[in-house]
């Protein structure tokens, strides 16, 4: 090191270990300028703390990287999947008997199906994009247009409806100018709570027997293609809540939440269409048995448990004595008590009151049981206390509050307990 730094003149800089074990040290080796003498001046610097942390640097580096790739793989498999749900859904859509398109917050069409292109022999490269009025703007009730802005599915766009029949015969006007009479029902399309959209769903009924097979469809559909699948989401997030995939982060804990609440909500609605839909084609059998009535209400009470203690809602029971055992279908008479008591809690306001009482009235119903339902909630508008009972219907004031519910829940509680031999 001496004579190649006199030979060159150039300093020379190098690591090495010293004689202290353990320890790395940088050696700078230099001429120093002397008259007719060579001299080297060699300066030694403690490098080893400096080299252990770029080592750990180096390692933390390494593991990173590794976590990204992994974590990246990971993203890669999550988007496959979503791609291939997306693709099963889309594909569950365009099969559907009835006629579906999806409309943007604008009115905009971005989705049609098969069904859709058959009713009206559009396709869906034709009228994707283009404002639905443009292409769907001839319907009529009674032989008077309606203006777009009047129009069920321009309310579902500012939340003013949700999932409602028309309830008068709409006529739609195919792509070659014939005309049509039409059933259609309307839903909002939410995201974070807001509305991004709207679906129309729409069913020829000018033939009866092809309503029917349409319904059948729908019924066989929705109980293979909807509601097994949500089920299955439903179970793999509520078990990516609990940590069985591993802990999860804050913010991934409240997507899964909301997909979670979202599959909930979603599968309630399949439930309540598929038991409308047997009910409506006769495939409801009726088994009765002797049941504790009081059992079954605190059973559907405890089902409630969670959200009325989350709204602090008083319960209050009143029952006459010993009540006898009734004669009537247990599961069915659950579905109406399940409608009846979770609409009490739904539209209650925090700390609000339920009543639930009961008793045998012996002079007019002989020995028929008399259940009352009853909380200070919403209530019900006098104009609207004819109509609770059809299908799809749901109150201004409740809907203006809530824009949770299909209007569903007492047009099956009616049935039921018609069926059953009841009033309500």
């Amino acid at each position: 090191m001496y004579e190649k730094v006199i030979k060159t003149g150039k300093p020379i800089r190098f690591e090495n270990h010293a004689a202290v074990v353990g320890r790395m040290y940088e050696v700078h080796a230099f001429r120093i300028e002397v008259p007719k003498k060579n001299r080297v001046g060699i300066v030694f610097n403690d490098i080893t703390d400096r080299k252990r942390s770029e080592q750990k640097i180096l390692d933390l580096n390494l593991e990173l990287e590794k976590k990204v790739q992994e974590r990246t793989f990971q993203l890669r498999e999550n988007i496959k999947e979503l791609e291939e749900a997306k693709a099963k859904n889309e594909a569950i859509l365009l099969s559907l008997g009835a006629a579906l398109v999806v409309v943007n917050k604008e009115g905009k069409i971005e989705l049609v199906n098969k069904a859709f292109e058959k009713a009206l022999g559009w396709k869906q490269e034709e009228v994707k994009g283009k404002n639905i009025d443009d292409i769907l703007s001839h319907d009529e009730v009674k032989g008077i247009k309606i203006p777009f802005t009047e129009r069920i599915l321009s309310h579902s766009l500012l939340g003013k409806s949700k999932f409602r029949n028309s309830g008068e015969e709409y006529c739609y006007i195919r792509k070659n100018k014939t005309k049509f009479p039409v059933s259609s029902f309307f839903n909002p399309i939410l995201l974070k709570g807001k509305i991004i959209g709207a679906v129309e769903i729409f069913r020829d009924i000018s033939a009866g027997k092809e309503s029917d097979i349409a319904k059948g469809d729908f019924i066989s559909l929705a109980a293979h293609q909807l509601r097994t699948p949500l089920s299955v989401v439903s179970w793999y997030t509520e078990m990516l809540l609990e940590g069985d995939g591993g802990e999860l982060e804050d913010i991934q804990k409240d997507y899964f939440q909301e997909i979670y609440n979202a599959t909930g909500r979603m599968l309630e609605m399949v439930n309540s269409l598929l038991n409308v839909a047997m009910l409506d084609v006769g495939e409801v059998i009726i088994r009765d048995e002797y049941t504790d009535v009081v059992l079954l209400i605190q059973d559907v009470v405890d089902e409630q448990k969670n959200d009325i203690l989350e709204k602090e809602i008083n319960l209050v029971y009143k029952y006459s004595g010993k009540l006898p055992l009734i004669n009537i279908d247990p599961k069915r008479l659950r579905m109406v008590l399940q409608n009846l008591i979770s609409n009490s809690v739904k539209y209650s306001d925090k700390k609000g009151k339920i009543e639930i009482s009961i008793k045998v009235n012996d002079k007019k119903y002989h020995q028929m049981m008399l259940l009352s339902i009853k909380d200070n909630g919403f209530g019900i508008l006098t104009e609207s206390k004819k109509k609770i009972f059809t299908k799809f219907y749901r109150a201004d004031n409740v809907v203006q509050r809530s824009t949770d519910g299909t209007g569903l829940g007492m047009y099956l509680a009616k049935n039921i307990v018609d069926s059953s031999g009841g009033k309500i």
